[in-house]
């Protein structure tokens, strides 16, 4: 059972509180204050489930960023999704290759099982429903495809789900537990024709400049550092253009694919090598989780990347100073 289900009041908390609470009420990320400290950091949250839904109000302070990637993934975990709406302030979400902005209004699915991050902008008051995906794919077919895409919930028909999702939130202390299965039945159809709603216009084919192309196609490479046949062929297929029409655009931005997917991949790893949670992980084995797949190369290409090796860098990194 989550910490924070059975809570009847908000639970405010630190910001230690806040990674572990969203750890365990979504799922694991990395989170780095990029304002403020953790003194100054606030954060509240209540959760109730209803029906077969779970659903969280959260507010917190200051500009927070998230990762999750391959460490924090469990494939065989249950196959739920978050419907995150954006109340009062800003997110960006970034999944399968989408980053997208949620300004107040919207509203973002997320798969609980996949690569994601997130970037809280300002204070920030957000309201999640935990689906299951079972109904959900039932009704419409392919998740990942609706995920990290910018659901405008100001006015029409999904402007009558997020009410609909308000009202059900604000009525949860008197809700009977039939009550609940039936609401939470009805929230999974609504959501579901939304997702209909939305297929259409992404069906409609968009022009996306030189910027916006080689931004996809970035998002498409951090999301998969871990695969170790990486490469620029299927960067483009991801983005949808030609190898060459890829590799003129990162040369136009002074760089190759081929440096762009190594240096990212060097940054991950200098992240995971300066992670005490890490600390017992063999060198080699954190070059291997970030698609490195021989271990001199991983060594000599860190070396000259940060002027020391794997292993000098982690015993600097664990130095405490005095």
């Amino acid at each position: 059972m989550l910490v924070s289900t059975q809570a009847r009041s908000a639970r405010i908390c630190d910001f230690r509180e806040y990674c572990n609470i969203v750890g365990e009420t979504y799922f694991p990320l990395d989170f780095t204050l990029r304002n403020g400290t953790d003194a100054t950091f606030v954060s509240r949250f209540l959760t109730r489930p209803i029906g077969s839904l779970e659903v969280t109000e959260a507010m917190a302070t200051s500009w927070i960023v998230g990762y999750r990637g391959p460490e924090h993934l469990a494939p065989r975990g249950a196959d739920r999704f978050v419907l995150n709406i954006t109340l009062s302030g800003h997110v960006r979400h970034t999944q399968f290759g989408r980053r997208i902005d949620a300004p107040p209004g919207y509203m973002a699915l997320i798969d609980s099982r996949s690569p994601y991050g997130s970037e809280q902008l300002t204070t920030t008051r957000a309201l999640s429903v935990r689906l299951p995906g079972a109904p959900l794919r039932s009704a419409v077919g392919t998740l990942e495809d609706f995920c990290a895409i910018a659901m405008d919930a100001r006015s029409g028909f999904n402007a009558t789900l997020l009410d609909f999702l308000l009202a059900m939130w604000r009525q949860r202390d008197v809700l009977t537990p039939r009550q609940e299965e039936t609401l939470s039945s009805k929230a999974i159809e609504l959501l579901a024709i939304a997702c209909d709603t939305l297929r259409d216009r992404l069906r409609r084919p968009a022009r996306l400049s030189g910027d916006q192309l080689f931004e996809k196609a970035l998002h498409f490479i951090d999301e998969h550092l871990s695969d170790p046949h990486l490469d620029a062929t299927a960067v483009a297929k991801a983005a949808c253009l030609s190898r060459g029409r890829l590799q003129a655009l990162a040369r136009d931005r002074r760089t190759t694919i081929g440096r762009t997917i190594l240096l990212q991949r060097l940054e991950r790893c200098r992240r995971s090598l300066a992670d005490p949670r890490q600390a017992r992980r063999s060198i080699s084995g954190i070059g291997f989780d970030w698609g490195f797949n021989d271990a001199a190369h991983f060594s000599r290409a860190f070396n000259t990347q940060f002027g020391m090796s794997p292993r000098a860098y982690r015993k600097q990194a664990f130095i405490v100073p005095h």
